[in-house]
């Protein structure tokens, strides 16, 4: 199954390729790109990069999926619900998070980073390959942007960009 998100406008004739197997509404969801999304189109196969242009679709994958609301109190309950207990299998880089949780990674560790809505917690959480062979630490990164909290991922000090 191939996923596809519509950027521009939902479900409408000749707004899409027409073989498509299913489709989902997203009423004005935002990406993780911060590109609006108005729904999700599953096809049978892959669309081709003219279709994809054509349509003004954008192809599902980690970097651009639909951003999630991650509240703190949230977490206890996934926690119990599927045996898994960390922040990042409860959350993913780019979804939305509350000022709880914002609060809660700035208490527990003096911050790494910490700039005004932007906070890299207190320790590297693992390292990875940087674009010149090396190996950096990496630090829980969140964000606030205009009232938004985000959460960026494992991001080198100072960065943005979630490095896996």
């Amino acid at each position: 199954m191939y996923k596809y998100y519509l950027t521009q406008r939902g479900i409408a004739p000749g707004c899409q390729p027409n073989d498509f197997t299913s489709w989902e509404e997203t009423p004005n969801g935002e990406l993780t790109s911060g590109k609006r999304c108005y729904g999700i189109i599953n096809y049978r196969r892959e669309l081709s990069p003219e279709e994809i242009s054509m349509h003004e679709l954008i192809p599902h994958s980690d970097e651009t999926r639909l951003r999630e609301n991650k509240p703190f109190k949230g977490w206890d309950k996934f926690a119990e619900n599927t045996g898994k207990g960390t922040y990042d299998d409860y959350a993913k880089p780019g979804d939305i998070v509350d000022e709880e949780t914002f609060d809660y990674f700035l208490g527990i560790l003096p911050p790494a980073m910490m700039k005004r809505g932007y906070l890299q917690v207190g320790e590297p959480y693992r390292m990875a390959k940087a674009e010149d062979g090396t190996y950096k630490e990496t630090w829980m990164t969140f964000v606030k942007e205009g009232e938004k909290y985000f959460y960026l991922g494992h991001c080198f000090i100072g960065e943005r960009k979630h490095r896996g």
